[in-house]
């Protein structure tokens, strides 16, 4: 076993100069990386590295293990066999490593390295990438991860953070840095400050120092602190199991939940809408030209809550103030009489003091400032596996339905299948993250706050092993008038920025003008870089009254008019066009996507 104080990771050392230096370099073979005795510094910066924490740490206190000179070879799994080399053969306090790797496909290895050395009481100290995105190993929770800061101006000074991947600030802007040959050269970057904080951590840490130990130290050393910040909101509500639900109102948002039951985990016993609707009576089939269903839509005045567990409530607000009656209050009154659960789609915050104190289950969704990671300074995850997103061109065209049938038969392919749904009742689908930003949105956040939520999401589904992520945003992608900014589809922008979709399925109507389609297109791989991979068509269009003017009701389009419009798409934008619900289309679609990725 090697006796060292610090081990640098990096491109090796200028052998012309320090010929005297221990360590190996890593060469990549046909069946994998060896270590060598090659560690001339081809590139450079591993020297600089070195001079940095030679100033502090004799020669002989050092080893260098020297990366593969082609970028390509520097990669997670090198750093993974060079770290297990340093578990099996050096015994050392610090390991430098003054680079960082975007996204990789070994993270739970070289996760379980670090993890493992850390146990050990070897400090790892790790530079965040340059480009601003979040980086491994440095993000690691075992790691001290070093990021740099503008408004620092000494060397010896840097801050600490709280609550966040990143730990620790340094000056990282332009400074003169005199070699150990007496050269000076000016240098910048994460990788000079993670050099000298290796150095100050070499500078006071001691035999019986172990990770939380030199990360307290440092909080005391440090010239400042970025706290966490206090939760601002009322506590959370957690989703919970259903067996059994009744479901009020029957509207479009709870259709979903009679077409995809088979996604469901629970059966859903009563439907019940106001008297005044002209739904009351009605089979439930009536609704649907493909979906069976003999249950009958009762009056919500005759409530009954003896053979269910939770009551789904859709949105109220519109049926409140039309009847001037408030129904969620009544509701939940039977709710809590009965010791019924509650799943709403609207907010409970009046609600949940006597909720808590009555022991009823509720959950409605909602994502504030809590949600949101901190302490990030606009570090965004790189996304390792496909995303795809779901746009269109309008409301009420069935993204979410589309969304719904996309993960059915993905999943039936044997895929893994991450999701993240806008729609209050994302989660009774199985689906993994809800972005409640549609109608009565509960979303509150705004712009970056946004970006920032949805991306660590979705990293967080690439953790656990998600194949595929699939995304579906709200209404319209670009909007149709610029008269007024409640017209602007601003949270939809934040949406795609947070998401950041490689390919893009956009569902268009019939009756969309080409220019706006084409209007679509373009805001969407402006924004995403993302390729449109296909368009999907809704299957309804609107009735014109005598106005000619586009009324409530709705027909069937005829195939005659699908060929037609599809044939306009394809000739325009050369790609697939698919309707919506037709399952050979929808299975067309999924082999599309599958081949596309």
């Amino acid at each position: 076993m090697i006796k060292s104080n610090v081990v640098i990771i990096d491109s090796g050392i200028s052998i012309e100069k320090y010929s005297d230096v221990l360590g190996i370099g890593i060469e990549y073979l046909d069946d994998g990386f060896v270590a060598s005795k090659q560690m001339n510094d081809a590139v450079g910066h591993g020297t600089i590295i070195y001079s940095i924490i030679n100033k502090y740490v004799n020669d002989d206190q050092i080893f260098v293990i020297k990366l593969p000179d082609q970028p390509d070879q520097r990669n997670d799994a090198c750093l993974v066999f060079a770290l297990k080399y340093i578990k099996q053969n050096i015994d050392c306090k610090i390991i430098n490593i003054s680079l960082g790797i975007r996204s990789t496909e070994y993270i739970d290895e070289l996760y379980s390295i670090c993890k493992e050395l850390s146990d050990m009481g070897r400090i790892i100290v790790s530079a965040f990438d340059n480009e601003g995105c979040y980086s491994y190993p440095a993000s690691y929770d075992c790691i001290i991860g070093v990021d740099t800061l503008s408004g620092i101006k000494n060397i010896n000074d840097f801050l600490f953070v709280e609550s966040s991947p990143i730990n620790i600030l340094a000056k990282g802007s332009l400074q003169r840095i005199t070699t150990c040959d007496g050269r000076k050269v000016i240098v910048s970057g994460t990788s000079i400050a993670c050099a000298n904080i290796t150095s100050i951590i070499a500078g006071f840490i001691t035999d019986e120092m172990d990770f939380q130990n030199v990360l307290s130290y440092l909080k005391s050393m440090s010239s400042g602190i970025y706290r966490c910040r206090s939760k601002v909101s009322l506590s959370k509500s957690e989703p919970f199991m259903i067996g059994a639900a009744a479901v009020f109102p029957f509207t479009k948002e709870t259709h979903a939940l009679v077409r995809f039951g088979d996604m469901l985990s629970f059966h859903i016993n009563e439907f019940y809408d106001v008297r005044y609707s002209g739904k009351v009576g009605r089979q439930i089939s009536a609704y649907f030209e493909d979906v069976k269903c003999d249950k009958i839509i009762s009056n919500i005045d005759s409530l009954n809550v003896t053979n269910v567990d939770t009551i789904i409530l859709g949105h109220l607000d519109e049926i409140n103030s039309i009847l001037g009656y408030d129904y969620r209050e009544d509701i939940i009154k039977k709710a809590i009489k009965n010791g019924i659960n509650i799943y709403s789609f609207d907010p409970l915050d009046q609600y949940i003091n006597v909720l808590n104190s009555e022991n009823i289950k509720y959950y409605f969704p909602n994502v504030t400032k809590d949600d949101v990671p901190q302490n990030t300074f606009g570090k965004l995850y790189k996304i390792d596996k496909p995303v795809l997103g779901i746009y269109g061109t309008s409301s009420k065209q069935g993204k979410f339905s589309l969304q719904l049938t996309i993960k059915h038969i993905l999943e039936s392919m044997g895929y893994n299948v991450g999701a993240v749904g806008t729609e209050p009742h994302s989660l009774l689908f199985g689906l993994d993250v809800v972005f409640p930003m549609g109608y009565n949105s509960t979303v509150r956040l705004s712009n970056n706050d946004i970006v920032l939520y949805l991306n660590n999401e979705i990293n967080k589904l690439c953790r656990r092993g998600k194949e595929i992520i699939l995304t579906a945003s709200q209404a319209q992608t670009v909007p149709y008038y610029c008269n007024n900014i409640l017209e602007f589809p601003n949270m939809q922008y934040h949406f795609a920025l947070g998401t950041q979709p490689d390919a893009i399925v956009l569902c268009v109507n019939i009756f969309d003008e080409l220019s706006y389609i084409r209007n679509s297109v373009y805001a969407l791989v402006g924004l995403t870089r993302a390729s449109v991979v296909a368009f999907v068509v809704f299957p309804l269009t609107f009735i014109g009254d005598w106005k000619e003017v586009f009324g409530s009701s709705k027909r069937k389009i005829t195939d005659k008019e699908f060929g037609q419009f599809a044939d306009t798409l394809k000739k325009e934008f050369n790609k697939p066009v698919f309707l919506l619900g037709e399952k050979q289309h929808m299975e067309d679609l999924c082999r599309e996507i599958v081949n596309f990725f």
